[in-house]
C-alpha cells in the first residue's frame, strides 16, 4: 500500500463530526515527528487532477476504384472511423498543514503515546491537558518599564510601604534617603526592560498545573486579541498537548550549586545562580507547576 493511500486511511479515521479550531500550533516541530512516521517524510503539498471530456466517432465510407492491365477493373468500399476527443484537465494543489496536525494527533492516540496524567508522565513524554485556558503576554509590559509614571510609582510603592509609619515620618525622611530608593527603583526599572517577557499559559489537571511559554509565530490568533475578548482566561474548554519537560522543583538548583558544578562552565556562572532564581519566580515557571513544550492548543467545535 502506497504512503498516499496510509495517510488518507488516517484521515478518514478521524471523527467527522467534529472540527478543530486551533489556537495554537508548532508546525515544525509536528513536521519533525511526522518526518518519522512516514517513508519518505512529511507532505509539503498534495496535488489532485480531475478530466472530463467527450469522445464523438463518426464512421464513413470512401469507394476507390481503378483497373489493372490483364486484370480489368474493380470498386472496392473502405469504411473510416474518425474519433475526436475533447478534454478539459483541473489540476488542484492543497496545503496539508493543516492535516498534519490531525494526523499527528491521531497517530499520537492510537499507538497510545499521549499521557493524560501529569504526575505519572515522563520527561520527553506527550501529554495532554484539558480544561480551562488562561493566557497571558507579558510582552505587552516589556515598554511600559521605562515610562516616567511607572517609576513613580514604584517609588511611591517602595516609600509607602512601611504601614507602621505615619506620613510625618516619612517626610522626614532625608534626601539622601529618597535618592536612595530612587536609584533603587530606576536599576530595578532598567533591569526589568532586559529580561525575557515571553507568552504564558497555564493549564490544570486536577491537582496539578501546567505552565508553558508560547512561541508568537506558532500562535494562530494574536495575543493582543485575545487581551482585548477575554481578558486572561479564555472561554471554552480547551485541549493541550505537548512534552512535558520540567517537574515542580525539588532543589536540584541548590544542589547543583553546592557541587560547584556551575564553575565548570565560566566564571560567570556562579554569579548568574545568584540571579537567575529571582528571574525564573518573577517570570518564570511556579515553582509547584509541571513545565510543558506546547504543540497543539486547540478546542472541539460541533
Amino acid at each position: 500500500m502506497s504512503e498516499e493511500n496510509v495517510l488518507e486511511q488516517q484521515l478518514e479515521g478521524q471523527e467527522g463530526n467534529s472540527v478543530y479550531d486551533f489556537l495554537y500550533h508548532d508546525s515544525r516541530r509536528i513536521a519533525s515527528f511526522l518526518s518519522q512516521f512516514q517513508t519518505y517524510g512529511v507532505l509539503q503539498s498534495v496535488k489532485a487532477s480531475e478530466s472530463a471530456g467527450k469522445l464523438t466517432t463518426r464512421k464513413g465510407i470512401v469507394e476507390a476504384s481503378g483497373s489493372l492491365p490483364f486484370v480489368g477493373s474493380g470498386k472496392v468500399d473502405l469504411e473510416r472511423d474518425v474519433t475526436s476527443d475533447e478534454r478539459d484537465i483541473t489540476e488542484h494543489t492543497y496545503d496539508p498543514l493543516w492535516r498534519n496536525a490531525c494526523t499527528f494527533l491521531d497517530y499520537i492516540e492510537s499507538a497510545s503515546l499521549l499521557c493524560k496524567d501529569a504526575a505519572s508522565a515522563r520527561i520527553g513524554q506527550f501529554l495532554i491537558a484539558s480544561g480551562q485556558l488562561v493566557v497571558c503576554d507579558l510582552s505587552m509590559f516589556k515598554k511600559i518599564w521605562g515610562l516616567e509614571a511607572t517609576k513613580r510609582a514604584m517609588r511611591s510603592s517602595f516609600l509607602g510601604s512601611d504601614s507602621n509609619t505615619s506620613r510625618a515620618e516619612r517626610r522626614r525622611h532625608s534626601k539622601q534617603d529618597q535618592e536612595s530608593h530612587t536609584n533603587a527603583v530606576n536599576a530595578a526599572v532598567d533591569m526589568f526592560e532586559y529580561l525575557p517577557h515571553t507568552i504564558q499559559a497555564a493549564m490544570h489537571i486536577g491537582a496539578d498545573q501546567i505552565w508553558t511559554i508560547l512561541q508568537e509565530d506558532s500562535m494562530v490568533v494574536r495575543s493582543a486579541d485575545i487581551l482585548l475578548k477575554h481578558g486572561v482566561v479564555l472561554s471554552g474548554d480547551w485541549n493541550m498537548v505537548g512534552i512535558m519537560d520540567a517537574y515542580p522543583s525539588s532543589g536540584d538548583e541548590d544542589l547543583v550549586t553546592k557541587n560547584g558544578l556551575l564553575s565548570s562552565l565560566n566564571a560567570m556562572a556562579p554569579m548568574m545562580s545568584q540571579f537567575i532564581p529571582s528571574i525564573k519566580g518573577l517570570l518564570g515557571k511556579p515553582s509547584g507547576a509541571f513545565g510543558v513544550t506546547p504543540l497543539l492548543i486547540f478546542r472541539r467545535i460541533g
